[in-house]
């Protein structure tokens, strides 16, 4: 006998509500100060969100398996540039070793360390 019906095999429509609504993250207080009208609104939009993430979900992972076998398959790889160009973001362009170091020594002090002290040449 399932644990939200009684003897005789009616469902405790409170208890159901409830349980649904805590599975969907509802606070306790929050269940019981709203109508059962506003208990289904909410139930029923959190199922849609379930949804509509469930299928952006695997639509992503449909996508990133077809790209996967695609770029298993072809004989020369792409340009990596191009890619960039068609979806709009800018390629990084190469640093320089002082603007390399001057990231690695601002990443440094970030993390508690000590900067380090510049010869005599790099200072003038």
């Amino acid at each position: 006998m399932d644990p939200e019906q009684d003897s005789k095999g009616y469902a405790d429509l409170i208890s159901l509500a409830q349980s649904r609504c805590f599975y969907y993250g509802m606070m306790p207080s929050m269940f019981w100060i709203q109508t059962p009208h506003e208990t289904g609104v909410w139930h029923k939009a959190m199922a849609e969100h379930d949804n509509d993430l469930w299928k952006r979900t695997w639509q992503q992972t449909f996508w990133n398996g077809w790209h996967s076998a695609f770029f298993q398959r072809i004989k020369t790889m792409p340009k990596y540039e191009r890619y960039l160009e068609m979806i709009g973001i800018e390629s990084n362009k190469r640093q320089t070793p002082e603007q390399m170091m001057a990231v690695a020594e601002q990443m440094t002090i970030a993390l508690g360390g000590k900067p380090r002290i510049k010869p005599e040449s790099e200072t003038n």
